[in-house]
């Protein structure tokens, strides 16, 4: 027995040596080919060089009359290039001795020209190289009007603003990482950059930012994104990430810089898929892209009959927004209405989101940090109720320090070993920051009649999250949007904006009574903005069509009422 342990222990032993070596190999196949090809290159080189030198010396030796034979002058040639030295004789005997100085001289040889080729390479090739780059940029830079520039260490944010952006303007991205630049340069050859220190006071001055459109910052430090906000000195509209940290949002301010926190804009957008799922559709489908049919928009009172089809969501006074009011004669009215009111159609298209009948208005939170924090205020400032799971007893408490315990019940624990009635929620949000327990937590509520919104780190893992029913998002890639409509629609960010500071939301009801929609604005003091029935979204329908149960209404009203008009659709409760 002992005898055979033995042998399976040995070869249990040479297999994980094998199987080491072998992926080993395998990983580093790259590097090993580049390596061998460099190798046969140099010797190929020296060969012929020996060769070329060798008969030349034997040429030499037979017409001198000396009694040299061709492998002696080429050994002559090896020794003196490997500088290895001579003996008395200028010869040395013997074919051991041979073989050790021709493998000595091969390993000196290789190496010290690997080494030299290294050197002038790193030292003199790229910095020629990164030279020349900061000429051609410098030229492109002398003539550039309107361009953008990207300073940070943030890459998936970098990579979804270069996005947005290249397609229309020019683009420079400034950074000391050189990898990642010529990285973000392979895929966008369009990109400009510069290898440089962004904080050197000539490298912003270069950059000629009295002449760009926009400046982004997307650094993951506050202190970094100020110190550049305040090099740039309010030449250019500054947009900059920013980490949620209350202290940090100030001194942004101070230089004229409106903060713009990823982790925020992230939490927002995981909690209206989850609660109104059909109005981010609609939002992101009809308002915000490019293509988009509608926008909102602020239209004089003189010209409201004039502009088409539209509907109002607050009176601009002073130049502030007031919702729920209608502006007087003389003012404006912020409304949201077609782009091209002359080619308005009142059935827009397709809404792929599922009508949300409403159960228990309860949701469940895993995961309470910056973005699960996000999710569980904006759950109770449109008075639902929550129940958030948080290891951390820490965080905990701090949440319920900032947001009390009216309506959110605290768990502390890992959602992972815990138990709990799925059948009790209309919803759960997991926001934790690991893909893997996303993933594991997503598996429990298969089957279960809930709407599953899922934090996404990588964007590898989207296929599978939605293979399970869930909706994923990826916090960078809404921030960097969030970010980008700061100059391709800086209205309907402050549109919203103002809505979510007065206690307005744009919201949706799953019909499940009887009635128009007009009684229902009447009675509920609400804005109609669109119908989706079976999937088909239409623009303001009449006022005096009856609703059918299963409708979804897009609306926008004050929290409270929309609530009171929630609850008189509970589903459970008719």
């Amino acid at each position: 027995m002992k005898s055979k342990e033995k042998k399976s222990s040995g070869k249990s032993f040479q297999s994980r040596v094998r199987n080491y070596v072998r992926d080993l190999l395998w990983h580093e196949r790259a590097q090993i080919i580049e390596s061998a090809r460099v190798f046969i290159v140099f010797l190929l080189s020296i060969g012929i060089m020996i060769v070329s030198f060798g008969l030349g010396l034997y040429l030499i030796e037979h017409i001198q009359g000396n009694d040299r034979t061709l492998v002696e002058c080429f050994y002559f040639i090896w020794i003196t290039f490997s500088t290895i030295g001579y003996t008395d004789d200028g010869f040395v005997t013997g074919p051991v001795i041979r073989l050790m100085i021709i493998l000595i001289g091969s390993f000196l040889i290789t190496r010290f020209i690997v080494l030299s080729a290294h050197v002038y390479a790193r030292v003199v090739v790229e910095e020629v190289y990164n030279l020349k780059i900061v000429r051609e940029m410098e030229k492109v830079l002398d003539q550039a009007q309107g361009h953008f520039l990207i300073f940070g260490d943030d890459r998936e944010l970098i990579n979804k603003i270069i996005e947005g952006l290249i397609r229309r303007n020019q683009v420079f991205l400034v950074s000391e990482d050189g990898k990642m630049l010529k990285e973000f340069k392979t895929e966008y050859p369009g990109l400009n950059y510069i290898m440089a220190k962004p904080t050197k006071a000539e490298t912003v001055d270069q950059l000629r930012p009295d002449e760009a459109s926009g400046a982004y910052l997307l650094y993951r430090k506050d202190e970094k994104n100020i110190l550049l906000a305040a090099m740039l000195e309010k030449r250019v509209r500054i947009i900059s990430s920013f980490s949620g940290d209350t202290a940090s949002a100030p001194r942004f301010r101070k230089l004229g810089v409106e903060p713009i926190s990823p982790h925020f804009s992230g939490g927002l957008k995981m909690v209206s898929c989850m609660i109104r799922p059909q109005v981010t559709e609609f939002l992101d489908k009809f308002l915000f892209p490019e293509a988009a049919l509608l926008d909102f928009r602020s239209i004089p009172y003189d010209e409201l009959d004039s502009c088409g089809p539209y509907a109002p969501l607050a009176a601009l006074e002073d130049g502030r927004m007031v919702f729920g009011r209608n502006c007087a004669p003389g003012g404006e009215q912020v409304v949201i209405g077609f782009r091209d009111p002359s080619s308005a159609i009142m059935k827009l298209g397709h809404l792929e989101s599922s009508a949300l009948p409403l159960n228990n208005d309860k949701y469940l939170v895993v995961g309470g940090g910056m973005i699960g924090g996000t999710v569980v205020a904006e759950l109770d400032a449109t008075l639902r109720h929550s129940v958030v799971i948080e290891p951390s007893e820490e965080k905990a408490n701090s949440m319920r320090k900032r947001l009390g315990d009216e309506r959110i019940e605290y768990i502390v624990g890992d959602a992972l070993s815990g138990e709990f009635d799925v059948n009790e929620f209309d919803g759960v949000a997991v926001c934790t920051p690991e893909d893997e327990k996303n993933f594991s937590l997503g598996l429990d509520f298969i089957g279960h009649k809930l709407i599953r919104i899922i934090r996404a780190v990588d964007e590898d893992m989207e296929f599978h999250y939605r293979r399970m029913g869930a909706v994923p998002v990826f916090v960078g890639r809404v921030g960097s949007g969030r970010m980008l409509r700061e100059v391709t629609n800086q209205f309907a960010n402050r549109v919203l904006q103002d809505m979510l500071m007065q206690n307005y939301r744009l919201d949706q009801v799953f019909i499940n009574g009887t009635g128009t929609r007009a009684e229902l604005e009447e009675q509920y003091s609400i804005t109609t903005i669109a119908l989706c029935r079976d999937k088909q979204c239409y623009f303001i329908p009449d006022g005096a069509e009856p609703l059918q149960h299963g409708d979804t209404l897009i609306f926008c009203g004050k929290v409270d009422l929309n609530r009171k008009l929630r609850m008189a659709n509970l589903l459970n409760g008719k």
